[in-house]
């Protein structure tokens, strides 16, 4: 990927994984509403996990939708301003407010793991600054960035960023300098 550290790289979720997580959270949807309204006698905690399944694969349904509506927004920019992630945060974390740049793993979930100065805090979207303390417990930082869904590999994700931080002074890449 060219990087040109003067210009905004865009991330957008990749349009087939939205697809297909709508695909499948509509025929959970189907599959848990035939159970619900189908007559069974069996009483009811019969209809207690049917009625579960229904409520989740209904909100996983509309969030898919929300989505797949809005997939033309980037999810991601990276710039000469910063860092954006329009999931966790609500402007541009400045680079030079940027302590640390790491990456971490759980499960099958890559994360772009970020280290601040606390005057950034502010610009948390509300859950991230609530589970801010627990994401760094767990090693995940201040402000942990999920890169999976995404148009592009985590590899050229994480690249991007470092080309970025060195280019516009991070504390971050002091350290692998």
């Amino acid at each position: 990927m060219q990087i040109t550290p003067d210009k905004n790289l865009q991330f957008h979720f990749a349009g087939y994984k939205l697809l297909l997580w709508f695909v499948i959270s509509v025929f959970g949807l189907i599959f848990a509403a035939l159970f619900v309204f189908a007559d069974t006698s069996s009483g009811i905690a019969a209809k207690v996990m049917p009625t579960f399944l229904l409520t989740v694969f209904g909100v996983s349904t509309l969030t898919s939708l929300a989505r797949f509506v809005q997939s033309d927004r980037p999810v991601m920019v990276v710039g000469p301003a910063g860092i954006l992630d329009s999931r966790r945060v609500t402007s541009a974390i400045p680079w030079t407010s940027i302590q640390q740049i790491k990456t971490r793993r759980s499960r099958h979930v890559w994360y772009i793991v970020l280290y601040v100065n606390k005057k950034e805090y502010m610009r948390f979207r509300r859950l991230s600054r609530w589970f801010r303390r627990l994401n760094r417990f767990w090693g995940y930082g201040d402000l942990a960035i999920p890169a999976n869904g995404l148009e592009v590999s985590q590899d050229t994700l994480k690249a991007a960023i470092e080309d970025y931080a060195r280019a516009h002074g991070a504390p971050a890449a002091r350290e692998w300098d």
